[in-house]
């Protein structure tokens, strides 16, 4: 029973995508947010969280925006900001870069390593594979079955992507893999609304029932989803560093959300993404406007 139904929701699934795929890019985005919210997106006055991300989608003349959309350029601005403010995280180093029309076939063209490492696209939040086993090496069937899911994600994302990921270079990255084969990291998402970081969230279990939650930085639990949330004690270790790295991480926006990996005492940088989505939000129209109004800039007082 359970899995016809499963197989009954992919169907809609594809369906519904198919139908969203002919309407045009704008109308598109304003009727998944619709299907999302149950209501329809104030555009020409957004105030909500989810309505200033839907509006950003839009945008195609800031050129942030386009380099964001790619975890190359983004990895090279936090490298250089690290190293000048004098952080102390790391960013996963990565062994190589190409352009997929460039992808060696064979496992004796990538580079070996006694080190494991993961491939993911250059241009995608998605599609992260794990490719190697302890030795660095892989083969020629799982890097066909990458390139296969890759182009498979990039199809399905393209018709809601943001039009700047349009302009995003296409590539592909080979990074040293953190953390350890049997347990999946702990994605942890700061949120930085005109500089400062006002959320914190949590992600695990995604190899098997995700886990998220969403702090303020006093502690306070805001949203749940999945099994028991993390204590806010065991974030208290690596906030130090974290908050004063993301705030200078924010690309100047007035929201960025910055991720990070917390393994072995040692920060990693993750990734930054002006156009993520909040689990939850949209669900508690009072926790989104509350959100939609830290992207004002208070204003200063006068002297």
């Amino acid at each position: 029973m359970a899995e016809a139904t499963n197989s009954l929701r992919s169907d809609l699934q594809k369906l519904y995508n198919a139908a969203l795929g002919v309407l045009p890019y704008r109308t598109r985005m304003k009727v998944d947010y619709l299907r999302r919210s149950r209501f329809s997106p104030n555009l020409d006055e957004p105030r909500l969280h989810s309505e200033r991300l839907l509006s950003r989608m839009f945008e195609t003349d800031r050129p942030e925006l386009v380099r964001a959309c790619s975890k190359a350029a983004m990895k090279k601005y936090a490298s250089e900001i690290i190293e000048r403010e004098g952080f102390r995280i790391k960013i996963p180093r990565t062994l190589m870069y190409f352009r997929e029309g460039d992808l060696p076939l064979t496992a004796r063209d990538l580079p070996e390593s006694t080190e494991p490492w993961v491939m993911k696209p250059n241009h995608l939040g998605g599609g992260i594979v794990l490719f190697s086993d302890e030795l660095g090496r892989t083969d020629e069937r799982s890097l066909t079955a990458f390139l296969k899911k890759t182009h498979s994600i990039e199809n399905a994302y393209s018709r809601t992507a943001p039009l700047a990921w349009r302009a995003a270079e296409r590539g592909i990255l080979v990074e040293e893999r953190i953390g350890s084969s049997s347990a999946a990291l702990v994605d942890y998402k700061m949120h930085v609304f005109n500089g400062e970081v006002q959320l914190i969230s949590v992600y695990s279990g995604r190899r098997d029932v995700l886990s998220v939650s969403h702090f303020d930085l006093d502690g306070t639990l805001l949203f749940t989803r999945g099994p028991l949330p993390p204590k806010f004690d065991s974030l208290i270790e690596f906030l130090p560093a974290a908050v004063p790295a993301a705030m200078a991480l924010n690309l100047g926006l007035e929201y960025a959300r910055v991720d990070f990996y917390f393994v072995n005492g040692q920060l990693f940088f993750g990734e930054i993404s002006p156009f993520g989505a909040l689990e939850g939000v949209q669900s508690y129209p009072d926790f989104d406007r509350a959100l939609g109004d830290l992207w004002i800039a208070q204003e200063k007082p006068t002297a």
